[in-house]
């Protein structure tokens, strides 16, 4: 949706964010956080499925 969410962000599961200002706003993930490392993972995960996804677009045209 053009919004960059920072890094070290926390986005509550069902959020939307749909502006700059809403994703600036996220709370911050502290090292006391539970999954502080996990979400570098799922993070991995989602960029190498957009990655995919991009890479089946062209292979189709759609």
């Amino acid at each position: 949706m053009g919004v960059e969410v920072p890094s070290h962000r926390y986005v509550p599961a069902g959020a939307i964010i749909r502006t700059q200002a809403e994703a600036n706003a996220l709370p911050s993930i502290t090292p006391d956080y539970p999954f502080a490392r996990l979400n570098a993972g799922v993070v991995k995960v989602n960029r190498c499925l957009a990655q995919g996804y991009n890479a089946a677009q062209k292979e189709t045209g759609r």
